[in-house]
């Protein structure tokens, strides 16, 4: 599932980087956050058989995003993206392995840079002493293949991330 709010020209390619995807069981939802709609000729010109859901009316990444659960969704996952992460054509099977082979409920990719992908952007939240949120990673920090393994993290961002659909819809979704 895409949700989309206003993207820019990046969002073609985005949107792509989930189609391409090598995992043969993969359902394209994209969620259409836009003040008027209007994402529908983008979306079929890369993803004709996708699901698009009028999330217009909806304020915010949560609230838009939790418009799936109004949906039959029939799949075990729901990999949740924003309209500007573009995947690597094995991200869906290798987080979908992973959640299976450690029972995980939520699984996330590492992040790296758009324009820069020597650069990290997210591995994910620890919690530090003080119980606050801190990322895992420093501020610009290189991408050395320092985090191409699993590891457990208190949180990932939703920027990507692989979800159980029993688990989201149990807990009513993203708190909007």
């Amino acid at each position: 599932m895409v949700v989309a709010h206003d993207p820019g020209a990046w969002f073609e390619e985005a949107l792509d980087s989930i189609v391409t995807q090598d995992y043969p069981r993969l359902d394209v939802v994209v969620v259409d956050g836009t003040a008027e709609g209007g994402l529908d000729e983008r979306v079929r010109a890369i993803a004709p058989d996708a699901t698009l859901i009028d999330a217009s009316d909806t304020v915010g990444f949560a609230a838009a995003a939790n418009t799936v659960l109004e949906t039959d969704v029939e799949s075990a996952f729901l990999l949740v993206c924003h309209d500007d992460v573009a995947l690597s054509s094995d991200a869906v099977s290798v987080l979908v392995t992973e959640a299976l082979r450690s029972n995980a409920g939520v699984a996330g990719p590492k992040l790296v840079e758009w324009e820069h992908p020597e650069v990290l952007q997210h591995v994910g939240f620890v919690v530090d002493q003080f119980a606050a949120a801190a990322d895992v990673i420093e501020p610009d920090e290189r991408d050395q293949e320092q985090y191409d393994r699993v590891c457990d993290v208190f949180a990932v961002p939703t920027a990507c991330v692989l979800v159980r659909t029993g688990l989201f819809a149990a807990i009513g979704g993203f708190d909007p």
